[in-house]
């Protein structure tokens, strides 16, 4: 279960570039399925979707489960409560335009 300061992301590892492709709203959080510019050998795919974050939210994250898996659950660090809502509020901005 996730707690108030966590993402769940699948990934698609190997594609042409860093992209968020999909975003599902569940109850109180989102499920995005992101496409990452990196191979999924030696924690490459992990460092990048991470940098990714950290590229548009400008938040420090970490992947707390789903090391070795497509599906992740990724901790947002630094982020306060404030901020982490200001996030999840772009993200509900996203779902509409699509």
């Amino acid at each position: 279960m996730q707690t108030k300061k966590q993402i769940e992301c699948r990934i698609i590892p190997n594609s042409k570039r860093n992209e968020i492709v999909q975003i599902f709203e569940l109850n109180d959080s989102f499920k995005l399925k992101i496409k990452v510019a990196a191979i999924p050998e030696d924690d490459k795919a992990n460092k990048e979707l991470i940098r990714y974050f950290k590229k548009i939210w400008k938040i420090n994250c970490e992947i707390v489960k789903g090391h070795h898996s497509r599906d992740k659950i990724l901790n947002i660090r630094e982020a306060d409560q404030e901020n982490f809502l200001l996030i999840l509020n772009s993200l509900k901005e996203l779902i509409k335009k699509n």
